[in-house]
């Protein structure tokens, strides 16, 4: 076997790792970006519900408003945690979303967010502390 040969495998081999190790790294970036916008979408529907729980707002509901904000985001809600409470208690709601990404290389991942807001009519209303 000559010299030239195994360099060439050599260099074969290298190229490989470094395309591989290049396809790993995009892939982590996708579903690092993907897990940024996921859990965007769920802080602004978990904001968006938690105001709409209080029906004083004249929102729509708060699965309504989480779903707005979510689908915005290009997420889906996975689950509501909302409901509405015509108190002036301070209240507090969770919202899961959901995003599916194309990962190159790897198909489809499914990110899955949680965020939770809470929501005081009486400090929206300028009464007691913001």
């Amino acid at each position: 076997m000559s010299e030239s040969g195994s360099v060439s495998v050599i260099v074969a081999a290298v190229m490989v790792l470094a395309v591989m190790s290049a396809l790993v790294l995009g892939a982590v970036g996708q579903t690092q970006a993907g897990a940024l916008r996921a859990q965007t979408a769920a802080d602004a529907a978990a904001l968006a519900a938690a105001v709409a729980t209080f029906p004083g707002t004249g929102s729509p509901a708060p699965h309504v408003e989480a779903e707005r904000l979510a689908a915005a985001n290009g997420s889906r809600v996975a689950r509501c945690i909302c409901p509405v409470d015509p108190s002036f208690t301070e209240r507090t709601v969770e919202i899961t979303v959901r995003l599916e990404i194309e990962v190159l290389g790897f198909g489809q991942a499914t990110i899955e967010r949680v965020s939770r807001a809470e929501f005081s009519p009486l400090a929206a209303l300028g009464y007691g502390d913001p």
